[in-house]
């Protein structure tokens, strides 16, 4: 990354959830890899037993 952008977007995307973290933030991240380039995208919470 340079500059705050991609020189070619990651084939794999992982976010982890923190306490102080806004879901709809990590997911339009995910989203924006997802829309260029990037093959896969999880997005991961600790405390949530949900898997999909």
């Amino acid at each position: 990354m340079l500059d705050n952008k991609f020189l070619a977007a990651p084939d794999w995307v992982i976010e982890i959830v923190s306490p102080e973290q806004n879901y709809s933030r990590l997911i339009e991240k995910i989203t924006f890899c997802l829309n260029n380039g990037s093959q896969l995208g999880w997005l991961i919470d600790l405390e949530c037993d949900l898997f999909n």
